[in-house]
């Protein structure tokens, strides 16, 4: 994962426009709320299933998709323990990790 992601990320859970694991982020993509994820961002390790499971739910609700990194360096660039799933609130960081990651040359799933 780029270093440029890894930081919009820590910024994004600094403001608070991060929700993270996989409990957390999966009552709030199964709800309909006012308040909705613009950014749903896997780990490259995570179960294959729960991958599927997250990707259905993410297109069902209208939710950009990202797989990066592995768990431990998401958890590490918002602060926190390993975490497989991380979901972004504020759309302009959404954007803005979205950008990065599009400017890698290997060029993450979108």
């Amino acid at each position: 994962m780029k270093s440029e992601i890894k930081t919009l990320l820590g910024f994004a859970q600094r403001a608070g426009k991060v929700i993270s694991g996989e409990v957390a982020t999966r009552i709030q993509l199964s709800k309909r709320r006012k308040r909705r994820l613009k950014l749903l961002i896997l780990a490259e390790d995570t179960a294959p299933e729960v991958q599927r499971q997250y990707m259905a739910l993410a297109q069902k609700q209208g939710v950009a998709m990202l797989v990066a990194g592995r768990k431990e360096e998401l958890g590490l660039a918002i602060g926190k323990s390993p975490r497989a799933i991380v979901g972004i609130w504020d759309e302009h960081f959404a954007r803005l990790i979205i950008e990065k990651a599009r400017e890698t040359s290997t060029g993450p799933e979108i």
